[in-house]
């Protein structure tokens, strides 16, 4: 099967291409592969000159406070006020060519996504289009597939425009939420677990948040899990890609002391201090994955990714 994927280079991404079964043939979308994302000619012609059986989405600007940045000028580039109830297709009708090479929050999470969409929406291609657990602002104890988005920061407001473009133009379309992704991958990006057992065994000593509730999810089980979910041939249908466990990064912390044996002093945080002058955060987010489980398809604990991921970081 040949698969189109864009981000193919990101943690994500570089590990399907490690994972993956030999039958299918991984194809990037990319500015490398000579295609610009923001640009719907050269994302149209290429899906046409590569005809892909299915397409995979990856690709976003994923640094929160980064995307916040992007939000002033992207609204005086939208020229309108926009929330969650935004007609987003409606107006990314007239306006694509503003946004041609642009590299903003909205030019590559919400641009792309529609020109991707756009490529295919006369064609009988499987997509599946990769959103996020910010999709929500945190303020519910826990969060089906069925719960109502209400994004706090500009990064989830793109990523759920995103869904609502691949929903309207890709009705055939599957949208996969993940949730804090960590594990061992090709891309020199490290995630926020290896940044954390790097740094206490660096300083010997780290703050964490001790009142936020996040749902870690193993790399390995992201890929996996979109393989499972191209194999089943799944459509129009959203999943909860995430991990079996939900934990505040206090407790993610003592189990990393635990666990590699680092000798390192944690001290707790409260969120609303530690992301003072940030983008603002959802705080509670407990994903519930029940759906994919009942699909047929198991994520792995916390503690059992941990364990996983330390086999091989050749640095403990």
């Amino acid at each position: 099967m040949r698969v189109l994927v864009t981000g193919l280079s990101g943690m994500v991404g570089s590990r399907m291409s490690e994972l993956f079964p030999s039958d299918y043939e991984l194809i990037p979308l990319s500015s490398t592969a000579g295609v610009d994302l923001t640009d719907l000619k050269s994302v149209t012609d290429y899906i046409q000159k590569v005809s892909p059986d299915y397409v995979v989405h990856l690709a976003a600007k994923t640094n929160v406070d980064e995307c916040e940045a992007d939000k002033e000028s992207d609204l005086r580039q939208i020229r309108k006020n926009v929330d969650k109830d935004f007609d987003i297709s409606a107006y990314m009708i007239d306006m694509l060519d503003e946004w041609v090479g642009g590299k903003t929050a909205f030019a590559v999470n919400v641009v792309g996504t529609f020109n991707i969409a756009k490529s295919i929406i006369d064609k009988p291609i499987p997509f599946l289009y990769i959103s996020t657990d910010f999709v929500f602002d945190g303020k519910d104890e826990e969060y089906s597939e069925e719960s109502a988005p209400n994004p706090l920061n500009w990064y989830g407001m793109t990523k759920y425009f995103g869904e609502k473009i691949v929903q309207k133009n890709v009705p055939h379309a599957v949208i996969a939420r993940v949730s804090y992704p960590y594990g061992i991958s090709p891309s020199p990006k490290k995630d926020f677990v290896r940044k954390m057992i790097d740094y206490l065994m660096e300083k010997g000593a780290l703050s964490l948040i001790s009142d936020q509730i996040i749902t870690p999810t193993y790399i390995d089980d992201i890929v996996n899990g979109i393989e499972f979910l191209i194999r089943k041939n799944t459509k129009s249908d959203i999943f909860h890609l995430v991990g079996s466990t939900s934990l505040s990064p206090y407790d993610v912390g003592e189990i990393l002391v635990e666990k590699t044996g680092v000798n390192g002093k944690l001290s707790k945080a409260l969120a609303v201090d530690f992301f003072k002058g940030r983008a603002p955060r959802p705080f509670i987010l407990k994903m519930k994955n029940d759906k994919l489980d009942r699909l047929g398809f198991q994520t792995l604990s916390f503690e059992n990714g941990v364990t996983k991921l330390l086999e091989s970081y050749t640095k403990i």
